[in-house]
């Protein structure tokens, strides 16, 4: 055998024993869902990974240890609406569009290649929301910190299933995350 032929054989050998391991794979907590329900109003509710948010911003740890299925109140409101005051931002007819944290609770989530995890439930009002018509959406919850975090916008309509509108991850231009044209369905 020539040099050569050793080579080919030591590199097919090699090849063949990496390619037959079964390589674990990393699975990263489910992404941000916006979730726009249409109904007599357009109602906002954000749901997204707890542990993810408590690495993005360290004062959500706490958050923790807070009991599940029981709404967050008073204190823990607060932090969270000084958060996504600079994390959500919706524009329409280049005019801020008013959005209020009005609940927030955690609820255990379950996912086979996960285990358990905490979702944080955001609801949020949005009534001046035209859903007629275009607006721009900022979000980087999360994603400003945790580049991998993607997030996902739904519109729901009564009586329809939701429609998936939109999909991003962070995308700054600038050092700020780009807006989303959000075309509400009709």
């Amino acid at each position: 055998m020539t040099i050569s032929t050793i080579g080919r054989a030591i590199w097919l050998a090699l090849f063949l024993t990496f390619s037959s391991f079964n390589w674990a794979a990393a699975h990263g907590l489910p992404r941000s869902v916006l979730m726009f329900a249409e109904t007599d109003a357009v109602h906002l509710t954000i749901t997204l990974p707890l542990e993810d948010l408590a690495i993005a911003e360290t004062s959500f740890a706490p958050l923790m240890d807070h009991p599940l299925d029981t709404p967050l109140s008073g204190p823990d409101l607060a932090v969270l609406t000084t958060y996504f005051i600079d994390h959500l931002i919706i524009e329409q007819n280049n005019s801020p569009v008013a959005n209020t944290l009005d609940s927030a609770i955690l609820e255990q989530a379950f996912d086979e290649h996960l285990g358990h995890y905490t979702l944080l439930i955001l609801s949020f009002e949005t009534s001046s929301l035209d859903a007629s018509a275009s607006f721009l959406l900022t979000y980087d919850a999360i994603m400003h910190e945790v580049r991998n975090h993607r997030a996902q916008v739904v519109w729901s309509l009564p009586d329809a299933a939701p429609y998936p509108i939109a999909d991003f991850g962070y995308r700054p231009t600038n050092g700020a995350q780009r807006p989303v044209e959000i075309l509400p369905p009709r």
